[in-house]
């Protein structure tokens, strides 16, 4: 049963549960009405068929056996015997099993129930049709004194006297059923009125709340209906904790990494509108184009970064790995010639496929490429490759440069961490965001892909290895 709309279409909860408690209790009012009537005429049929039997019973012991006429004498007058009722409604006959002795032919003969004794007085109920009028019969088995031979008495009384009963019953209850309901409908609507109390308090809580207040709700204090409710804001809340970390963590890396570089753009920009000598002013030039792709390097990297964190396994498919290293190695060909640096591919002739994003797998093997080309000094040598290893692919990414110090290798995952110079001569590189690694991890952990700086005891250079699972 749907609820009664409200304002702009909404229902309320409260009015739908009295819906469907109250609509139950209507349908179920005239059916307990019935139920009612026939539990009032049960009642009294037990009632009268006591009292039927009483008065059959005390009919019998008024009866004697006259041996000279051979016949059955009633000691009593029936309307003296029935003083107290109706006598109208009765009707009496005492049969042998010859025929009838006396009393009304209305009634239907009863042979008696054999074998009887003088001790024994067996009695039976029946209904009968007299005159179009329904009667209830009680038949007793019995021999009467100075008798031999067995009788039935018979007494039957108009059942319209216990409908009339019944009737009674019935309409005594009828205010009390009328009653029940509104009186239910009332209880009801305090009991959930108190029932909701928890459910506004939890949302006057909430909308007390301070909007940078992620504290998870009490569980422990919460009614039991409520608990899914609870669990899952505080799963919400949760996810928008992390969403908002997420989302200051990339205001701030983009105003520590942005700041600087705008502040240069802006200076030299300045000189160059200044200067009248166009050598200066195209070397400014210059400046601001270097400064312009590393910005836009760096805000990559970023959204990169982010995007790594976003990201889900519901974007995962089948990734065939050699393709995915010969495209990026492809795209790649161009910096490591531009340094005379051998790239190379080592797949070994392998078919090896995993699940995962293929966009921020080539992410991946893009950032590890593109930091051994930058470390890897002029005429050196960038592997790029595939093992199988128990029944996992490990990827790597490997170099004959100077490698990275032990001192900078508990830190080469941290974000904008650029490593210190190798020796003198060695300078950071200029275009380097200090991202590329820790993009690399971000992606590697969203597929629960081990990362690791292999170390290689008297060989030069670094390895990376991402250890990707096999389909």
């Amino acid at each position: 049963m749907r609820a009664l709309a409200t304002d702009h279409g909404r229902t309320s909860l409260l009015r739908e549960v009295m819906d469907w408690m109250l609509a139950p209790l209507i349908i179920a009012w005239p059916v307990s009405m019935v139920l009612s009537y026939f539990i009032a005429m049960g009642v009294a049929e037990r009632v009268f068929d006591r009292g039927l039997e009483a008065k059959v019973r005390s009919l019998a012991e008024n009866l004697v056996f006259n041996t000279a006429t051979d016949n059955v004498l009633l000691n009593v007058d029936l309307q003296a015997l029935l003083a107290d009722d109706d006598a109208a409604a009765h009707e009496m006959r005492v049969d042998n099993v010859n025929g009838t002795f006396i009393g009304s032919s209305n009634l239907l003969r009863a042979k008696p129930e054999l074998p009887v004794v003088a001790s024994q007085r067996r009695i039976s109920f029946s209904d009968q049709i007299i005159d179009g009028s329904r009667v209830r019969v009680a038949a007793l088995s019995m021999i009467p004194a100075n008798g031999e031979s067995p009788v039935v008495v018979q007494l039957s009384e108009l059942v319209t006297r216990r409908e009339s009963l019944a009737s009674d019953m019935l309409l005594s209850l009828l205010p009390l059923q009328l009653l029940s309901i509104p009186l239910a409908a009332a209880l009801a609507l305090l009991g959930l009125r108190q029932g909701i109390k928890p459910l506004n308090k939890l949302s006057n809580d909430l909308v007390a709340r301070n909007q940078n207040d992620f504290t998870p709700l009490d569980v422990q204090r919460a009614p039991l209906e409520l608990m899914p409710l609870v669990v899952g804001f505080n799963e919400l809340l949760a996810r928008v904790e992390s969403e908002n970390i997420r989302q200051q963590r990339f205001i701030d890396n983009a105003a520590h990494q942005l700041r600087t570089p705008l502040a240069g753009l802006l200076l030299t920009t300045e000189l160059a509108l200044r200067s009248q000598d166009d050598a200066d002013r195209k070397r400014a030039l210059e400046l601001i184009y270097q400064a312009t792709r590393r910005s836009a390097h760096t805000i990559d990297q970023l959204l990169t970064l982010t995007r790594a964190e976003h990201s889900g396994s519901e974007s995962f498919e089948d990734v065939h790995l050699n393709d995915l290293i010969l495209r990026v190695v492809e795209d790649r060909l161009p910096d490591a010639a531009a340094k005379s640096i051998d790239l190379g591919v080592d797949c070994r002739e392998m078919k090896a496929t995993t699940t995962g994003n293929p966009l921020l797998l080539g992410e991946m093997l893009t950032n590890l490429l593109d930091n051994a080309i930058r470390h890897t000094p002029p005429g050196g040598a960038v592997t790029v490759g595939i093992e199988g290893r128990e029944s996992r692919w490990v990827l790597f990414v490997e170099d004959n440069g100077k490698g990275i110090p032990a001192a900078d290798q508990s830190r080469i995952w941290e974000r904008f961490f650029r490593g210190t110079p190798t020796d003198a001569s060695d300078k950071p590189s200029p275009s380097g965001t200090g991202l590329g690694l820790a993009i690399v991890k971000e992606i590697a952990d969203l597929h629960h892909a081990p990362v690791a700086l292999v170390a290689r005891p008297g060989r030069s250079g670094a390895r990376f290895e991402v250890s990707l699972g096999a389909n």
